[in-house]
């Protein structure tokens, strides 16, 4: 799959199935997040968390959805069997934690998709998880890192067989 059959076939997965990923898919994909451009090349100051425990995936969730104010609902990672916790220590820059770790996660998205493994970038998760500072401990945050993004990975129950056509829903000036 080229870079642009990657992002015409991206989509965001909102149900997966059980069966969990292939760890030589999941290296290969946390291998693309690892190459992400990270301002100032501050990779140190990144980290990602695996978590493929599906009661810990469950309890982050129930975290995240209660400092949301949900309490109601399925899970916010749309029972994934995978979820990548990508955090930050905190940066010079105001609000380049978020900055990496959207790229980070981008890379991950399209190198999932490229393997045909479904996925998802939640954002939610930022800031949620020091509600209960055990979740840190338990998916080995170091300290001093907060979440700034999740993404979920696993096979969609809908196969995603059509790439999007490339529209502009985004408005482009030129100077």
């Amino acid at each position: 799959m080229t870079t642009f059959e990657a992002f015409a076939m991206r989509r965001s997965t909102r149900g997966f199935k059980p069966d969990q990923i292939p760890d030589e898919a999941l290296e290969k994909i946390l291998d693309a997040g690892c190459v992400a451009p990270v301002g100032m090349g501050a990779y140190k100051s990144m980290h990602l968390a695996v978590v493929q425990d599906a009661a810990l995936i469950e309890k982050i969730s129930d975290t995240v959805k209660k400092a949301r104010g949900r309490t109601e609902g399925p899970s916010i990672y749309y029972g994934a069997p995978t979820i990548i916790v990508i955090s930050s220590a905190e940066l010079p820059l105001a609000g380049i934690e978020l900055a990496n770790g959207a790229c980070v996660a981008d890379h991950i998205c399209l190198a999932a998709t490229d393997l045909d493994i479904g996925n998802i970038y939640i954002w939610a998760t930022g800031g949620a998880i020091e509600a209960d500072p055990s979740l840190a401990t338990d998916m080995k945050i170091p300290e001093g890192y907060k979440a700034v993004a999740t993404v979920a990975l696993g096979y969609p129950l809908e196969p995603i067989t059509e790439p999007r056509p490339f529209e502009r829903k985004i408005e482009i000036s030129r100077v």
